[in-house]
């Protein structure tokens, strides 16, 4: 799962890339809500093929992908509050992933590259967003 979001990090960057040197440039706002959709899609895509497969616990992968399709419209109507809520669960993330490190000796990289590392970008995409928006630099 790791690798995956990676490379589908690295396949947005490299599209935004090319689509940078064509002349378009989108909002910050639009860039946080479509990796908000890529997790979303990433979610949905492992929580249906292990349902699909007759693996009932498929169902945990729907439920961060029900949070996340979430703060995509809270992003979209209030890009704000929607920016503040990932970073606050950015940090509460972070606290979890430390303490389990601490108590069971789980990786902190994979912890962070999947769930901390998306929730902070998004995050401050969004507070900028909005703070470009309401012209308040």
């Amino acid at each position: 799962m790791v690798i995956a979001t990676v490379v589908l990090l690295v396949l947005c960057a490299t599209v935004l890339l090319i689509l940078g040197r064509r002349g378009w440039r989108p909002s910050t706002k639009l860039i946080a809500i479509g990796l908000l959709g890529l997790g979303t899609a990433l979610f949905l895509v492992f929580g249906l093929a292990e349902l699909l497969g007759g693996d009932i616990t498929g169902i945990q992968h729907l439920i961060p992908a029900a949070i996340l399709a979430v703060l995509m419209y809270v992003g979209w109507r209030r890009p704000h509050a929607a920016g503040i809520a990932l970073l606050v669960v950015a940090a509460a993330l972070t606290a979890a992933g430390v303490s389990l490190f601490i108590a069971r000796d789980l990786p902190l990289l994979s912890l962070a590259l999947l769930f901390v590392l998306p929730s902070v970008v998004t995050g401050v995409l969004l507070v900028l967003d909005d703070r470009h928006e309401s012209g308040s630099h």
